[in-house]
């Protein structure tokens, strides 16, 4: 997801990555982040920027602090659109015609509860 959202050889790329990774605060989200970002050490590690990018990561992670916005922000707007993406430019197969449980099946049911719940929560909102 953090390789798609943020190509490799983009444009301000390492700058892009060290945004992204530092937009969350919430403690699960960022010791979640700090395992995957190593798709991008390379990249921040010439830019001098993985140190001070993976020392945040791991201070929040040990915060413990809980920010549930957070979480549904890098569910809902970076791995749902992630998975959209799969899908809809063909790098995934849709489960839809497939009688079986599959593993895509079962990671789109996972992202449609909290996608759902969202919905709720905003329409009563109106």
């Amino acid at each position: 997801m953090i390789n798609n959202n943020i190509p490799r050889a983009s444009k301000n790329e390492a700058k892009r990555v060290v945004e992204f990774l530092g937009g969350f605060d919430d403690y699960r989200v960022c010791g979640a982040l700090a395992g995957k970002a190593s798709c991008k050490k390379k990249i921040l590690k010439d830019a001098g920027l993985w140190e001070g990018t993976i020392d945040r990561l791991d201070n929040v992670a040990e915060s413990g602090l809980k920010k549930d916005a957070d979480v549904l922000r890098l569910l809902i707007l970076k791995y749902c659109y992630y998975l959209r993406n799969k899908y809809f430019h063909g790098e995934r197969w849709p489960s839809e015609f497939i009688f079986s449980e599959t593993a895509n099946a079962q990671e789109l049911g996972l992202m449609a509860k909290p996608l759902t719940l969202l919905c709720y929560d905003l329409l009563e909102a109106l």
